[in-house]
């Protein structure tokens, strides 16, 4: 079983390089994790809606906006926005090397209401894939 940083929970903010959009850091929050293959299922984290998204009533209910004013030490932009509509994995060993390397950093821990909201409209998306859900409605593994 692998091993995985004692921080390492749902809910929690990271910021780590992605190869999807483009190669860039996003933030991130932790939505559960694939034992199978080693990988975190993760959110992104946006800093506007796209013009897409927002002509997509469905797709724009499943952002949750987060307030720059409840997490101050992280966000630049007033409302920051994630996207609810779309899980997104990394593999874990890559993402620890990142960690120990410099190049990702563990941020914050969310609020309760806003991490309820999130999972909700997670779970409740027809669009993700019901192995995801079961990822993310399971416990994650402990590892000593």
């Amino acid at each position: 079983m692998m091993k995985y940083p004692e921080w390492f929970k749902k809910g929690r903010i990271i910021k780590c390089p992605l190869d999807w959009p483009r190669e860039k850091k996003k933030y991130c929050i932790i939505l559960g994790y694939d034992v199978s293959k080693g990988e975190i299922l993760i959110a992104l984290i946006n800093s506007k809606i796209s013009k897409f998204i927002q002509d997509n009533s469905y797709l724009r209910e499943l952002q949750v906006e987060l307030k720059r004013a409840d997490y101050p030490e992280i966000f630049s932009k007033t409302t920051s926005y994630v996207d609810c509509s779309v899980v997104r994995r990394k593999d874990l060993n890559i993402l620890i090397e990142e960690l120990e390397n410099g190049l990702a950093k563990d941020c914050s821990n969310l609020k309760q209401d806003d991490k309820e909201l999130i999972f909700s409209n997670v779970l409740n998306c027809i669009d993700i894939k019901t192995k995801d859900k079961l990822y993310i409605r399971s416990i994650l593994p402990r590892v000593r």
